[in-house]
């Protein structure tokens, strides 16, 4: 814990290691002393995701204009137990989706983890589709440290 004066103001910080998965809601209470009157803050949420990692490969990145190409994309996890990863992959060609259907396959990567293979099929509508880029949910999630203060 760290204290820190500021003319008429205390603040006080204490790291917090979140280890479960989901919300987390914290409060500060000050319990009062000879001058000042007790107080609680307002409620605090966090919520905490398992981490994932996201990894997109092309069965060709020297295609035909006109023929298809097979987009896979690999949402692996870091954890052994847990939930299914939601299947909700987009593909995207220059911040566009790209139009086809997505078949999802959950598995378990070498190390154990839970994991998700998206697949799309399509065909190509412009030149120059040789680096697609991918967004995935939830490409960002990870579990992060919650610092308070009051």
């Amino acid at each position: 814990m760290r204290l820190a004066g500021n003319g008429p103001f205390l603040y006080v910080s204490l790291p917090v290691s979140q280890t479960t998965v989901g919300t987390h809601t914290y409060t500060a209470k000050f319990n009062g002393d000879s001058n000042y009157a007790p107080s609680t803050s307002a409620p605090m949420t966090t919520k905490v995701f398992y981490g994932t990692t996201t990894t997109l490969s092309a069965d060709s990145t020297n295609i035909q204009y006109g023929t298809g190409i097979t987009l896979t994309a690999v949402v692996d996890s870091t954890v052994s137990q847990g939930p299914p990863i939601g299947q909700s992959v987009t593909f995207s060609f220059n911040n566009n989706p790209v139009a086809g259907t997505v078949t999802y396959t959950p598995f378990t990567d070498p190390s154990g983890n839970i994991a998700l293979r998206a697949t799309l099929t399509t065909v190509p509508q412009s030149s120059g589709f040789t680096q697609p880029t991918l967004r995935a949910t939830p490409t960002t999630s990870r579990a992060v440290p919650c610092w308070m203060s009051t």
